[in-house]
């Protein structure tokens, strides 16, 4: 009789341990399906775009949020390259010579022997751009083939005119390279310091050899605070 309840009993914890492996199981499975349910589930939709939209084969595409960080700064008007400033050089025309800043007074230009008025009264002209031979007479001063160009100011006016610091240069060819004056030479013959009512005077400068062909340029500055004159269009040879 005893051994028929010990045998009753084992078969319960049997039953009962088969049972509870059981429930077991089916709780591990529930939770798997739930939670692959949970994964096939479509994504909350982004607040901070907007979903595109279909209709009648029309799509409408997502606008971002704009980034205040991405926006351009204002950073105003770009700079252009400017107006020449004072004491730019006059812009040389096809044909003519190049020449540098020689005052901060926009510059008269003319052609070759033409007059110009530089300021009230005076008539300026370069009369003559021409080979001759030149001797500077300083250490290490050039001798030899030259040029002489000859100025002409007349004082139209009626009370004399100072030329504080007269002066002449010459330049050549289409890069406006310089021609060396011949500062010592015994042949020069300066501007004087005044020009006198109804007066002419003349100077005569030396250079050394323009290149022969080559246009020329001759700037001539009576004082600071008149406009310098630019004659081109002269040539040698």
């Amino acid at each position: 009789m005893d051994e028929q309840v010990d045998s009753t009993g084992r078969r319960r914890v049997v039953i009962a341990s088969v049972v509870g492996v059981v429930v077991v199981l089916v709780v591990v499975v529930v939770v798997a399906l739930l939670r692959a349910g949970a994964s096939d589930a479509p994504a909350a939709a982004d607040p901070s775009r907007t979903p595109a939209a279909s209709a009648g084969g029309s799509s409408v595409t997502p606008t971002p949020t704009a980034d205040a960080s991405a926006a351009p700064s204002d950073a105003g008007p770009a700079p252009d390259g400017g107006a020449e400033g004072e004491g730019a050089g006059p812009a040389a025309a096809p044909g003519e010579v190049p020449v540098p800043p020689v005052s901060d007074v926009a510059p008269v230009v003319v052609e070759t022997t033409g007059q110009a008025r530089p300021a009230g009264g005076l008539s300026v002209a370069v009369t003559s751009v021409v080979a001759t031979d030149v001797a500077g007479t300083g250490p290490g001063e050039y001798a030899g083939p030259g040029t002489v160009v000859v100025v002409r100011v007349v004082n139209e006016g009626a009370d004399a005119v100072a030329l504080a610091t007269p002066a002449v240069s010459v330049y050549a060819g289409a890069q406006g390279l310089p021609v060396n004056p011949v500062l010592t030479d015994p042949a020069n013959v300066l501007l004087p310091a005044e020009v006198g009512a109804g007066a002419t005077v003349e100077g005569s400068y030396r250079f050394a050899q323009a290149p022969s062909g080559e246009p020329l340029a001759v700037t001539v500055l009576l004082s600071p605070g008149t406009a310098p004159i630019v004659a081109q269009g002269f040539r040698l040879g």
